[in-house]
């Protein structure tokens, strides 16, 4: 019951520090207090499917009615009016993994249900749908309107129960059986965000990873965790404790002592009257470093898999100074109690990736140079291009990413991708080809060069991953025709200083 307490006195002293430090002159830099009223926009950036655009949700402060605006294109007509469902789940997409079936509920989760009403019949009381039923709150998505607008006056955006960091996806319907469409996470607008990791690797016990994403200047942290159970080897189904505690040795389990915290809850005089009133929805009541109290305790399924997302408002109060010393601890929930295993909190850092390539001959002039940027594996890919072709004679040329210039365009094993003839009739139909329909190396329709002397511009894709098994940096980039004939190659290297490219990319420090 001791991880169970108030932080009372140490809440205190945080907000003063947070009153002193955040200065309203900052636009970025707000206090607690300001945090729930300005102006707050989030963004879900869909490119899947042939379905291309931005979903916008604003809200002016905390209890105001949020409006969502959809600009997608796209949709498959068919010559006939047709709706799509659309629902916020509660896991975020992570498109740096190329899974196969990245909208699956499978992958995504339910949806987003923090009042538990998924099983009650909303037809003649919207209030009474599920938070992330936005068919059933704000109504469906037609497809001859490129542009709409909803009032949702449930949604919350900041809070415990928040929809910031997860996914909207989109449905079709099939034979009367909804089928994903398209996927895309919300994320914020115009905030810097702060992402660590605590990665767990141990080959029987804990494997996966947890995501803490910070915003700078708000009190609100993402939590998302996506780990497996196997003890020894085998996938363990039951309930597992989550915990941040100090230690003298980050991410080594026989340093640890106590609950991160738990020193300040202690010295309240009030602290079981507190303690009771430590729960999800009252986050800043629990000791900072009880994850189970502020989120749910993480559950495995049949396979082992333990997955839990959460809004922290009291853990983006800490100065992450005061948090990258500390280990993320995971212990059974039975008797005996036990630590099943620790990861050490790592700061995750952008990634950019650049190549510069160049021929000249009185025959052949071509100069090609391309800055990739990630900001996190949550984000999309930036990528800057300056392309410049001239040739005689002049075939039509194509950007092309290989694992080595003799080889074939760079995919995910196994990758199921549109044909050239399947391109080529639905360019003819006026469909948009979207960069999960092609490999991975496939520009054509990520930096769309192809045909063009001069092409100078920041083109933004969800498909061009830096983090991961399939990043692209030590690839090749190739120049060629129509005739797959290598015009120029080009090595792609990792760029030396990411973090000095935030400012250019995402439009602040």
């Amino acid at each position: 019951m001791a991880r169970k307490a108030a932080v009372l006195p140490l809440l205190a002293v945080l907000l003063s520090f947070a009153a002193h430090s955040w200065t309203p002159a900052a636009a970025q830099k707000l206090s607690v207090g300001n945090d729930y009223q300005l102006v707050y926009s989030v963004a879900a950036y869909f490119e899947m499917n042939g379905i291309k655009g931005t979903v916008t949700i604003t809200q002016d402060g905390l209890y105001n009615p949020a409006a969502i605006t959809a600009r997608l294109s796209g949709f498959p007509r068919k010559n006939v009016l047709q709706s799509y469902d659309w629902v916020i789940h509660e896991y975020p997409v992570r498109y740096s993994l190329l899974r196969d079936f990245p909208c699956s509920d499978a992958e995504l989760g339910d949806v987003f249900d923090p009042l538990d009403q998924r099983n009650v019949d909303c037809t003649n009381d919207t209030s009474k749908c599920a938070v992330g039923d936005l068919g059933g709150r704000v109504g469906y998505l037609l497809s001859n309107l490129s542009v709409q607008t909803f009032q949702y006056p449930g949604l919350q955006l900041r809070g415990p129960f928040s929809p910031v960091g997860r996914s909207i996806v989109i449905y079709s319907k099939q034979a009367n059986i909804s089928v994903p469409l398209a996927c895309a996470n919300i994320e914020r607008q115009g905030l810097k965000i702060v992402t660590l990791r605590a990665s767990f690797q141990h080959p029987s016990r804990i494997q996966g990873d947890v995501f803490f994403r910070f915003v700078d200047g708000r009190s609100e942290v993402t939590i998302f965790a996506d780990l497996y159970r196997l003890d020894g080897g085998q996938p363990n189904q039951g309930e597992n404790i989550w915990t941040l505690r100090e230690s003298i040795q980050p991410g080594v389990c026989n340093t640890l002592y106590e609950l991160y915290g738990t020193s300040a809850a202690y010295a309240n005089t009030d602290f079981y009257q507190y303690l009771q009133n430590c729960n999800r929805t009252n986050p800043r009541s629990c000791i900072i470093g009880d994850l189970s109290s502020k989120c749910s305790n993480l559950t495995s399924d049949s396979k082992g898999r333990m997955r839990a997302f959460c809004t922290d408002a009291q853990l983006g109060l800490v100065p992450l100074s005061s948090i990258l010393p500390l280990t993320l601890t995971i212990q059974n929930n039975s008797a005996p109690p036990f630590i099943l295993d620790c990861a050490a909190l790592k700061v995750v850092s952008p990634e950019a990736a650049v190549v510069l390539g160049s021929t000249n001959s009185p025959k052949s002039q071509i100069f090609v140079n391309l800055l990739f940027f990630q900001a996190d594996p949550f984000e999309r890919t930036f990528v800057r291009s300056y392309y410049y072709y001239k040739r005689t004679p002049k075939p039509i040329s194509y950007l092309e990413i290989r694992d080595n210039v003799n080889s074939g365009v760079f995919a995910r094993n196994n990758q199921i991708f549109l044909t050239s003839p399947q391109i080529t009739q639905k360019l003819a139909s006026s469909a948009i080809i979207t960069g999960d329909q092609v490999p991975i190396g496939n520009l054509e329709f990520k930096v769309p060069t192809k045909g063009k002397d001069l092409y100078r511009s920041t083109d933004v894709t969800l498909w061009l991953p830096l983090y991961g098994t399939y990043n692209i940096t030590n690839h090749i980039l190739v120049v060629k025709d129509t005739s797959n004939g290598v015009l120029l190659s080009a090595p792609i290297q990792r760029y030396n200083n990411p973090t000095s490219l935030y400012p250019s990319f995402m439009g602040y420090n």
